[in-house]
Order: C-alpha cells, then structure tokens, then sequence
C-alpha cells in the first residue's frame, strides 16, 4: 500500500470577505472565487490550536491529574515576495493591517479528486515587516493570528 501524502507545492491561500460561509466545497469554492490570491507565498508557518492545562497534586501524594481548560488559537507566518503591482492579496493584507480589519483565510490544497481538502478560520494581522535581505529578494512579512476554531473540509 502506497503511503499517502499530499504535497505543499501547489498549496494556495485565499483571503475572503470576514463572515464568509465556508464549510463545504462548494460553498468554499464560491468564497475563494470571491476572495483574493495571496500570491507569491514564501511561508505560511504552522497552524495550531491548544488547550490550556492545569496540573493538579495532593500534597500528601505522588498522583497528579490534570485539568484540560479553554482553546487558545497560536499565530503564522505569512509570508510573500514583495509585489508592488499586486492589488489583489498584498493590497487586502495592507488594508488589513492599517483598518484593524479580518478577514477569512481559506487554504486550498492539492489533493482530492473532486474537490481539495480546504482549511479555513477567520484572521488578523498583528505584525508587518518589509525586510531587504543581503543577496535576497525583498520580503514581505506578516504574523497572521487564527482568530476562530479552524474548519477542515476533507477532499472528496
């Protein structure tokens, strides 16, 4: 049996109205056909969600246990090759940043068949860089926060 994998090349990211309803295919197909193309994506980080924990002991014991509290949601990068001409994905990530804005990030893979695994959570910008690496290309930096439970629409 082959072992399954799906590939990150291809992988696309979506910024769409705030509020959008995504938890189909089809309905994440009609935001993403709405939204705007994060173009020339050099890093999308991590996406995590943990839960608080609190460990409890007796003084009297050795035993602990443990108390599972409230989700936290972590923060990404996302990070692009600058583009000044872009005025679709660089350009709502600038709107984002200077209007306090959100937006709802959709992150359409390369597998299925039919239709893609997506991702999707609602966003903010809490940090923007443009930096000018010796030898590189210039950056485009931000630190996205997942601001919503993520939802993940399986392929099919």
């Amino acid at each position: 049996m082959a072992i399954p994998i799906t590939d990150v090349q291809g992988t696309k990211v979506y910024l769409c109205a705030e509020g959008a309803t995504v938890t189909t295919p089809a309905n994440a197909a009609t935001a993403i056909a709405a939204g705007k193309e994060v173009l020339f994506l050099q890093e999308l980080g991590d996406i995590s969600e943990t839960k608080n924990v609190t460990t409890y002991s007796a003084i009297s014991a050795n035993d602990t246990q443990k108390s599972i509290g409230s989700l936290s949601f972590g923060n990404f990068a996302l990070n692009v090759l600058y583009d000044s001409a872009d005025v679709k994905g660089q350009a709502d990530m600038v709107d984002m940043w200077e209007n306090n804005e959100r937006r709802q990030l959709v992150i359409k893979m390369t597998d299925g068949t039919t239709s893609p695994t997506y991702v999707t959570f609602e966003v903010a910008l809490s940090s923007q860089t443009i930096s000018f690496p010796k030898d590189g290309a210039v950056m485009y930096n931000n630190t996205a926060e997942q601001c919503s439970k993520r939802v993940v629409i399986s392929a099919v």
